[in-house]
């Protein structure tokens, strides 16, 4: 609760609004919230007691609880996973990495609607959730295949996150640093590791109602730690240090623009297309400084056209973006600066525009 107050708290204060993975992040903890209200009953009902001690009715309260418990914590896991995977998506502009999160996102969803489908359909006949009773599939093998699958799927999180940190034009120790809060999630990896351990070491145990204990223990720390380390790199120092390394946050403030175009092949001057597959030994380069001169000189000797824009806006500083000043408000100053390389053949060196 802490750490989701702390995350809305800055981005209400900051930007003055909520981006869509605060609002899955939302749902997630509100998720994580039932599941606690949920093993609580099961706890008022004899969870963590002998099981010789209970009555039938506690037994079925019992059950009835932690059938809703595990399928509340799917969804709320899933959620978690969802959120970080869409922030992550939202500060970087290279579509190939927005690309692979968008499938990654894809894939979890998927993942947690099977999931549930699969707890909610464990024992036959009806109902479903008298696992003393019923006739379930082996829910040993299953806990452990989710318990896996959560730790790859984590592991593909944060490497997709490495390798888009690895990308960023900075000194290594700012990439370092923004390393170290994104790489908190191995702390689900830990947890649900340990979860493992737990569940294969009580599951065999006949006192089912007081030796499993220890599992929803560790099934709590890998929700927490989940929804805390989604949050821990969307506090202001993480997200200012985000921006000054060049990240992508316009998803965020709507003040940071990424611009980049590139014109290959043809000359508009001209019209005519470039000759790409001349010798480049032969070739001269002149810079077009349009945006500061408003003129570009043309080489001597030159065979082909090649012209390459670039285009970037800088984000106004920090001390403006939370101010209530009318600059903040009403003054922009955006800066383009194009580079153009460009050949010409010999009959249009002494060309001027």
């Amino acid at each position: 609760m802490l750490g989701i107050l702390t995350r809305i708290g800055t981005k209400l204060w900051i930007y003055r609004k909520l981006t869509k993975d605060d609002y899955v992040i939302i749902l997630s903890t509100v998720f994580e919230i039932a599941q606690a209200i949920a093993t609580s009953t099961a706890t008022a009902n004899g969870y963590g007691e002998h099981i010789k001690t209970l009555s039938d009715d506690q037994k079925t309260a019992l059950m009835k609880s932690q059938y809703a418990a595990e399928i509340l914590s799917i969804v709320s896991l899933a959620s978690s996973k969802i959120s970080y995977v869409m922030f992550v998506r939202s500060i970087t502009a290279v579509p190939l990495d927005r690309k692979l999160a968008l499938v990654l996102i894809i894939i979890l969803s998927v993942w947690g609607f099977v999931s549930v489908i699969t707890v909610a359909f464990q024992c036959q006949p009806l109902p479903t959730w008298d696992y003393l009773a019923g006739k379930c599939y082996d829910r040993r093998s299953w806990q452990n295949f989710f318990s896996i699958s959560n730790i790859v799927t984590e592991i593909v999180i944060i490497s997709q996150t490495l390798v888009i940190i690895a990308r960023i034009q900075t000194k290594l120790s700012r990439k370092l640093k923004i390393a170290f809060v994104f790489c908190l999630r191995v702390f689900v990896v830990a947890s649900a590791i340990a979860q493992i351990v737990v569940l294969n070491n009580t599951f065999d145990d006949p006192d089912v109602t007081y030796a499993t204990w220890s599992v929803s223990v560790t099934n709590q720390l890998v929700l927490c730690s989940s929804i805390i380390t989604a949050c821990s790199a969307q506090l202001k120092p993480f997200l200012d240090s985000l921006r000054s390394s060049g990240m992508r946050l316009d998803a965020l403030t709507g003040s940071y623009q990424y611009k980049s175009q590139r014109h290959f092949g043809y000359d508009s001057n001209h019209n005519r297309y470039a000759n790409y597959g001349s010798n480049p030994a032969s070739k001269q380069r002149s810079i077009n400084l349009r945006s500061l001169t408003g003129r570009s000189v043309q080489p001597e000797n030159d065979l082909a056209t090649n012209e390459a824009y670039v285009s970037a806006s800088r984000p106004s500083p920090d001390w403006d973006q939370s101010s209530a000043t009318s600059q903040s408000k009403i003054i922009r100053e955006v800066r383009t600066f194009a580079v153009t390389e460009e050949r010409r053949r010999s009959s249009d060196a002494d060309e001027i525009l």
